[in-house]
């Protein structure tokens, strides 16, 4: 049997106290490192909504674009919608949503099942 080594970058380097890979003592929680206290789940989450929020958009033609401390929508031809805050993001990309299924319904009721004819 051949044994594998580990070379370069994914080599194992030396445990030392502040590396994540350091073996604690039973029972001790590690120290936090960052002032930053929020919960990693819920800032991953976050980050969730947001990128699905904006290939939502993107599928009808808009581009969601963080501006200062809200947000804005901006339109096939450029046109910038303010937005208060991302819930009216989500609110306004659900209605455009709403809106193009309507219409795909409508124009599947319009048009004969046999196909377009042309005269």
């Amino acid at each position: 049997m051949h044994r594998h080594r580990h070379v370069g970058a994914a080599a194992p380097g030396p445990l030392t106290p502040g590396s994540d890979n350091a073996h604690l003592a039973v029972g001790a929680v590690e120290a936090q490192r960052s002032a930053d206290t929020r919960d990693c789940a819920q800032a991953d989450g976050q980050r969730k909504r947001i990128a699905t929020l904006t290939a939502r958009a993107a599928l009808l033609g808009l581009e969601l674009r963080p501006d200062a401390d809200s947000w804005c929508l901006v339109q096939p031809f450029g046109t910038t919608v303010p937005l208060a805050s991302l819930q009216a993001a989500e609110a306004i990309v659900y209605g455009c949503e709403q809106v193009r299924a309507e219409m795909g319904a409508l124009a599947a009721r319009l048009v004969p099942s046999k196909g377009l004819q042309r005269g």
